[in-house]
């Protein structure tokens, strides 16, 4: 009778790990988005629904017919249609875990459904950066050794094998709170020890986010258009000199536009030039006196520029930068990125020489209402300097008129003369549009200049969050033995300012970590990791003369933590087993 009872026991523990481990592979399709959200959420419903008919012998016509149909559509959908191949990999999964819900009898089928459920984490970790990917992870991680235990002990109750040294239930549950610890070290090792992927790799199934006016053009107004989009873009963390964190607000530079046509900003055609940036293992820890050091991780986005304060001195990142006429921007395709800026705020960005006599920084539109180039000439009135005329022009513009997302609509296509004698309205675009133009009527060469303005700080990060709502448009105008200086008319009342809840600090700054220590975590990092691992070992088995002239190693903060909590599980699951094992 205890015999039975004990295997009822171990049925029981067996059904309720082998479904929790089922539905950890679905939801981590559900955090995928998208099509994976669907498939995530419409699997863990048949498969509930297949575990609540029980014993219902499953009609294996229908299911030899749907799997030959999904097993087609998987293979000729993808090329026939566009749709990822990743996202044909999860409606698979999910359909093979769902037939082996309703169909699976015997053990195999058990460990079959595990191998499904750990293929769908895998899978789904390449689709999305969600830190919440990192708890699923580890529920798997700790919950995998201990189900295939359960399902060994199951095995060896229906065969009612002889075990030389049988456990007791007591014995049996040290046992498999000792494989969580065990799984996490196997993992770990993996972790470390496995050579990773180029992210290039993963970038092509990730998603892309389109950022309006910070490629090859955009139009008056267009910038209006993600103000009210919450989406992050970049994080940023600033430090000076004395190593002080700095919150800002700062203006954060993407693109520079010369060409205007009355309705759009287009960037000039000219040469294009490789750049070489510095390596990013020399990353100075402070930066020089009177510089702004950026540690910057940059979200996938779409023909993105480099996102810098002005004015850059140097750029440290492993990967092809090229400069244009726009500035300086990313060779590769759109993908998550850190990379580390020097910028001297103080210092005014160089003015070529050829740029010094290009006739298009002060070109106007052919069409150009006449009023506008009245109002610059009554406006900047007896100025006689550049400076003059530009501090009198940015007054005028900052003093009178009003600030709206909603500007009103240009019927005619003269969409800057509604906004300077109609409606004496708009956002930061009109703002920087009108400037420009009222610069150039005055002879003064200028551009417009697309990037951020502001961020929401994280003190508990020591980051700065731009969003999309920080998008933001100003001035560069080109003054005489300085360069090229910024001009902002936008009333300052209108710049977004820095919100955000302690919650929302809390996950981001879990959000920061999860993505630098583990998705970012790539070979560059991991043959770093490995050299000091290896350099700190040789050092502590030196000879002791040398040891004792030469400093003390010094393990990096991330892996001596590792190395912690790797010592602390592997002592932990030791200490269980010998206890296992005595009773």
């Amino acid at each position: 009778m205890n015999r039975v009872a004990e295997r009822l026991r171990i049925e029981a523990l067996r059904s309720v790990l082998l479904r929790s481990a089922i539905s950890i592979g679905l939801l981590s399709l559900a955090l995928a988005g998208g099509l994976g959200l669907q498939v995530g959420l419409l699997g863990l419903s048949l498969c509930a629904g297949a575990w609540a008919l029980g014993e219902h012998p499953p009609k294996r016509t229908f299911w030899r017919v749907a799997s030959v149909l999904v097993s087609v559509s998987c293979v000729l959908v993808p090329p026939l249609t566009g749709l990822p191949w990743s996202a044909a990999g999860m409606v698979l999964l999910a359909y093979l875990q769902v037939h082996r819900a309703r169909t699976g009898q015997g053990l195999a089928d058990d460990r079959l459904s595990l191998l499904f459920a750990m293929l769908m984490v895998l899978l789904a970790s390449t689709t999305t950066r969600s830190p919440w990917m990192g708890l699923v992870m580890l529920g798997l991680v700790l919950g995998l050794p201990t189900t295939l235990l359960v399902l060994h002990l199951a095995e060896l109750e229906r065969l009612r094998a002889v075990r030389s040294e049988p456990f007791s239930t007591r014995g049996r549950l040290l046992a498999l709170l000792a494989l969580g610890p065990g799984g996490l070290l196997v993992t770990a090792g993996f972790f470390l020890g496995i050579p990773r992927l180029n992210a290039e790799v993963l970038a092509e199934m990730g998603e892309r986010q389109d950022l309006a006016g910070f490629d090859e053009g955009v139009e008056l107004g267009e910038i209006g258009a993600i103000k009210d989009n919450q989406q992050l873009v970049l994080r940023m963390r600033v430090t000076d000199h004395d190593g002080v964190v700095q919150r800002g607000p700062f203006y954060v530079r993407g693109v520079a536009l010369s060409g205007f046509d009355g309705s759009r900003w287009t960037a000039r055609a000219g040469a294009v030039t490789r750049v070489s940036p510095a390596d990013p293992a020399q990353v100075p820890e402070v930066p020089p006196l009177g510089t702004l050091l950026q540690q910057i991780q940059l979200e996938p986005v779409q023909a993105a520029p480099i996102f810098a304060l002005t004015r850059v001195e140097a750029l440290f990142t492993d990967q092809r930068v090229w400069r244009d006429a726009r500035g300086l921007r990313w060779a590769e395709e759109a993908r998550r990125r850190e990379y580390s800026v020097i910028s001297d705020p103080d210092q005014a960005l160089s003015v070529p020489r050829r740029a010094r006599r290009d006739p298009s920084l002060v070109e106007l539109p052919e069409d150009l209402d006449p009023r506008i180039l009245e109002l610059a000439e009554r406006v900047a009135g007896d100025q006689e300097e550049p400076w003059g005329k530009a501090a009198a022009l940015q007054t005028y513009l900052h003093d009178n008129y009003a600030y709206t997302l909603l500007p009103t609509a240009s019927t005619s296509g003269q969409a800057l003369s509604v906004f300077l004698f109609d409606s004496r309205q708009g956002h930061c675009e009109y703002f920087a549009t009108a400037l420009a133009v009222l610069l150039r009527a005055q002879g003064v060469p200028a551009r417009l200049v697309n990037g951020f303005y502001g961020g929401d700080f994280n003190p508990l990060s020591g980051q700065i969050l731009v969003r999309q709502t920080h998008a933001h448009s100003w001035v560069e105008a080109s003054m005489p033995h300085q360069g090229w200086v910024r001009f902002d008319a936008t009333p300052s009342g209108a710049l977004p300012e820095d919100t955000g809840s302690l919650l929302s600090q809390v996950l981001d700054a879990l959000e920061s970590r999860w993505y630098s220590s583990v998705l970012d975590y790539d070979l560059h990092q991991q043959i770093g990791t490995v050299s000091q691992l290896g350099q700190s070992v040789a050092a502590l088995a030196g000879d002791e003369g040398e040891a004792a002239s030469a400093p003390s190693p010094e393990l990096p903060e991330g892996l001596l933590g590792a190395l912690v909590l790797l010592a602390a599980g592997l002592g932990l699951a030791t200490a269980l087993g010998l206890m296992a094992r005595r009773w």
